[in-house]
């Protein structure tokens, strides 16, 4: 077994637990993603 946990997998333990405020936070954080990645193609011209 690894020894730490990634910053990702400690958000996804609390948000199985029901800790309301991770699983909100890490919805915004895949919204943020995929807007950031929308802007980046959008940027070089592919929309």
């Amino acid at each position: 077994m690894k020894s730490h946990r990634k910053a990702s997998e400690k958000l996804i333990e609390q948000g199985r637990k029901g800790n309301k405020g991770c699983y909100a936070v890490s919805w915004l954080f895949l919204l943020a993603l995929v807007a950031l990645c929308i802007f980046g193609l959008k940027s070089c011209g592919v929309f």
